[in-house]
């Protein structure tokens, strides 16, 4: 998981057409029994939603090119809260921008309509409303005091700050900084065998590789010059891999800000001065090219 970025005010034009207002106040009048309008909230946001989330799923990252199945999720659930049964669900966020994340199949299905908070006494259960008998901004908006205040126990990509919840490992696996991040792991399900795979084997690559390069060099199969130049090739392979259109970019971040965690402890002990001296060169812009 990585944070987005996305203009609440800027919404798709299906979301504030006349037709997508009378939903929403059909909504406010059935509640739990709407029969909410997936035109609206999917078909008039998705092409828009994979823009903004590089077209890849908001909570696990996995992108729509490795299979991910896209979809719309609504992050306050729309019809119910299985973790409050008489809880009608956040209908009126139905149709709400700043409700709707990019999610994949796997990840929607997990979550559902679950949504914890950290005390009940706090949760929403229902709008103010304004002029045109819809609800106003500041019961509607994620990013306003009142929902806020319910203060979810699950990350929100477009609201939250991932490293401060979540601390990934080089053996693919993601561990808990604090309870928002340990209930994300478990209702996003960001701990399926299928991403520690992925993860592990994206930074296993690039250590595989490095591997390789400097044990040529210390065995002098391959000359100075030959070892900076295919190292400084590595590096820039897995900088690529942080760029928020790729894959578990999250990961590749790691890769760099905790490079003893998870490069230089993966040498043996005779190896390490070599690796983090060319990490520091590369970091200076020193390693390529060479120097007369």
């Amino acid at each position: 998981m990585i944070r987005v970025y996305k203009d609440f005010d800027d919404p798709p034009a299906g979301l504030v057409s006349e037709s997508c207002q009378a939903q929403q106040q059909k909504a406010l009048a059935e509640k739990a029994q709407h029969n909410f309008s997936s035109h609206h909230y999917r078909d008039g946001t998705i092409g828009t939603l994979r823009k903004i989330y590089k077209y890849k799923c908001g909570y696990c990252e996995t992108h729509e090119s490795a299979g991910a199945s896209l979809r719309v999720d609504h992050y306050r659930p729309k019809g119910r809260v299985l973790d409050v049964p008489i809880h009608d669900g956040y209908y009126w966020l139905a149709y709400e921008w700043s409700n709707l994340v990019l999610s994949c199949e796997k990840c929607n299905r997990r979550k559902w309509d679950h949504f914890p908070i950290q005390d009940e006494a706090s949760r929403v259960s229902k709008p103010a409303l304004g002029k045109n008998d819809l609800p106003t901004q500041e019961c509607c908006r994620a990013d306003r005091e009142i929902l806020r205040d319910e203060r979810p126990l699950l990350l929100n990509p477009e609201l939250d700050d991932p490293d401060k919840h979540l601390i990934f490992l080089p053996n693919g696996t993601v561990q808990a900084k604090t309870k928002n991040g340990a209930k994300s792991i478990e209702l996003y399900f960001l701990e399926r065998d299928e991403l520690i795979k992925n993860r592990k084997n994206m930074t296993d690559d690039i250590l595989e590789k490095l591997k390789k390069h400097l044990l040529k060099y210390l065995k002098r199969e391959i000359d100075e010059e030959t070892y900076r130049y295919a190292m400084q090739d590595v590096y820039e392979e897995a900088a690529i891999n942080r760029q928020a259109d790729k894959a578990y970019s999250r990961v590749a971040n790691a890769l760099f800000d905790d490079f003893e965690t998870f490069v230089a402890a993966q040498f043996p002990a005779s190896q390490q001065v070599y690796i983090r001296q060319s990490f520091q060169l590369y970091q200076q812009g020193k390693l390529w090219p060479v120097p007369n």
